[in-house]
């Protein structure tokens, strides 16, 4: 590789052969993935919002997200997400 110039060196190694490579599947916009799904998990919710789960807890307790309870799971629908980050993005 020393007779070659810098412009010269491939910047991606050569792919494996036998392995195709994943697929991921088109999810649009952050904002069409959140609209996705009609409720959140509390861990979900924490990490889309990048915050800690005690702070959702504290943002259900002041009931500035609306909840739905199935069985023992606590859900947080994306409504209320949508709403909570547009009225933080106003202030």
């Amino acid at each position: 590789m020393a007779d070659f110039p810098n412009f010269c060196v491939p910047l991606e190694p050569p792919p494996v052969i036998g392995k195709s490579p994943r697929r991921q599947p088109h999810r649009g916009t952050q904002t069409e993935a959140i609209m996705d799904e009609l409720a959140y998990s509390i861990n979900r919710t924490a990490k889309v919002l990048g915050v800690g789960r005690t702070t959702i807890y504290k943002l259900i307790k002041s009931g500035q997200v609306d909840t739905l309870k199935i069985g023992s799971r606590t859900l947080i629908t994306t409504e209320s997400i949508t709403r909570l980050a547009q009225t933080r993005r106003e202030v």
